[in-house]
């Protein structure tokens, strides 16, 4: 995740810590819930990404429109 923090800083581009979020909700369910081979997420997994994302993004797109 460092790798790519530091390279989204550095280009410009939005980083969005999916890591870290997959990690939050490991304490909520068993790993396979939010990714069935660890890599690829499930369903569930793909929500929480989702949310992920749309928490970056959102906050990029309301400090453009301020």
């Amino acid at each position: 995740q460092k790798v790519v923090r530091h390279l989204a800083e550095e280009f410009g581009a939005l980083f969005v810590p999916c890591q870290s979020a997959m990690d939050a909700v490991l304490h909520r369910a068993p790993a396979e819930e939010w990714a069935y081979d660890g890599i690829h997420p499930t369903h569930a997994g793909a929500a929480v990404l989702a949310e992920a994302w749309d928490a970056v993004a959102g906050n990029a797109v309301k400090a453009c429109l301020e």
